[in-house]
């Protein structure tokens, strides 16, 4: 899949995600990045990319692995949105007017 995706900066139990580390989460999974930014928001900094070698199996996998709730997804070639990772029911469905572009 060919998709932007948008994840929080925050972890959900401490601290604060580093680019470094999602970097290092998509090395893990081969995700093929091809542009990011981080936008400072309220109430926290999202970190928007647009990558490939992507699919809903990884985000729920990264979600996890960066001790997020869900990760925002934007499939390009579907041209749907979603939500996934181990807590996405609790964030319901996708909500493109708080989905950040690049």
């Amino acid at each position: 899949m060919n998709a932007l995706i948008n994840i929080g900066m925050l972890r959900n139990t401490e601290g604060v995600l580093r680019t470094h580390d999602i970097a290092q989460a998509f090395d893990q999974w081969a995700v093929m990045e091809y542009k990011h930014k981080v936008v400072e928001a309220e109430p926290e900094a999202t970190y928007i990319a647009h990558v490939s070698n992507w699919d809903t199996d990884k985000a729920h996998q990264l979600a996890k692995a960066l001790d997020q709730d869900c990760i925002a997804q934007y499939d390009l070639d579907e041209c749907e949105g979603k939500l996934v990772g181990p807590r996405a029911h609790v964030w319901g469905e996708f909500n493109g007017a708080f989905f950040k572009l690049l």
